[in-house]
């Protein structure tokens, strides 16, 4: 169990942090949308514009997505689990004040 969640947290910042964010910033490029940075400053385009890559980037992005989604909800129900079925302190753990 703690090896299955390892890896699932490992996944779950590896998608959200990294996949989703630059899947986003590959479709925008395709489409040549720039990126603003905090309203500062553009991201540079990862690759040239392409229109007939459009919908393949979207794709990807979209896909990520619901992946990202997934593991999240994946994340929930486990916590859930331990917490109704296994009845561990894990998930008192994880909230504000909990046994850390």
């Amino acid at each position: 169990m703690q090896q299955a969640a390892s890896v699932g947290h490992w996944l779950l910042y590896g998608v959200a942090l990294i996949a989703l964010p630059v899947s986003g910033w590959y479709w925008s490029s395709v489409a040549e949308r720039p990126i603003m940075v905090a309203g500062l400053f553009p991201l540079p385009p990862l690759v040239d514009a392409d229109e007939g890559m459009y919908a393949t980037a979207k794709a990807i992005h979209t896909y990520v997505g619901w992946f990202c989604g997934v593991l999240v909800v994946g994340h929930i129900a486990a916590a859930l689990k331990q917490h109704f079925i296994d009845r561990d302190a894990v998930l008192k753990g994880m909230l504000p004040g909990g046994n850390h």
